[in-house]
């Protein structure tokens, strides 16, 4: 990269041969210091405590994570687009196609030697989108939900005033998969699940007060800068 003029002291990024100069703070993430931005505490974890502060968060109580390669496992099309795709398909790819899964089918039983655990029972289905092509050549997507069943052991607090809730997270990318008739694909599934116990509460933690909302930077590609920053001269010996 070339040496910027001291008029332009920034520090310049290559971006698809476009190049963006960072000259001030432009949001958290660009933060290289100061107590006032998320970020790593540097120096004493209680320097700069403020407030004691009451915030409304999902508090997550336990959790656990399974993952499995399912194969041959069958998504069922629905809210296809474009209507009507013409079989026979091809498949071509599918994917979760957000985070947030369904728990259903739940029971959960306490085990009696270790009465603050118990045995969770539960089907999760996770919302799944599927790329393909019919027979004309057309790209088509599909909507679908894959079922995964679980049986695990985990911390279950007493009854409260107010439940708490177990709720699952899930990815799923699937490696192949072929067309079974002319709604459905059978796939090999590379999955991952997160349960959780979790519960709202309102919990009472030491702050360092609001933060610093830095200006929003707007991107410019100085397609010019490499060339300006050229010396005007060939340099001798």
């Amino acid at each position: 990269m070339h040496a910027i003029s001291s008029h332009k002291a920034a520090t310049i990024h290559k971006y698809n041969h476009h190049y963006i100069a960072k000259e001030r703070i432009m949001s958290f993430f660009n933060n290289r210091g100061g107590g006032v931005f998320p970020g790593i505490i540097e120096g004493s974890a209680t320097s700069g405590l403020r407030h004691r502060v009451a915030v409304c968060v999902e508090r997550v109580l336990d959790s656990c994570i399974k993952q499995n390669t399912l194969e041959d496992t069958k998504l069922v099309l629905n809210e296809v687009s474009p209507a009507n795709p013409v079989p026979p398909n091809r498949f071509i790819s599918a994917a979760s196609s957000q985070a947030q899964a369904c728990v259903s089918d739940l029971t959960i039983t306490r085990l009696t030697e270790r009465p603050e655990f118990a045995r969770v029972r539960c089907r999760v289905t996770i919302p799944m989108r599927i790329h393909f092509e019919d027979s004309h050549g057309t790209k088509c997507t599909g909507e679908s939900g894959m079922d995964t069943h679980h049986d695990v052991i985990m911390f279950v607090p007493r009854n409260s005033v107010f439940p708490f809730e177990v709720k699952a997270i899930a990815s799923v990318n699937c490696t192949s998969g072929r067309a079974h008739g002319e709604n459905c694909f059978i796939v090999t599934a590379c999955h991952t699940v997160i349960l959780k116990i979790t519960a709202d509460t309102d919990l009472l933690i030491p702050t360092y007060g609001f933060c610093r909302i830095p200006n929003a930077v707007d991107f410019t590609t100085q397609e010019c800068d490499s060339f300006f920053d050229l010396p005007l001269f060939p340099s001798g010996r």
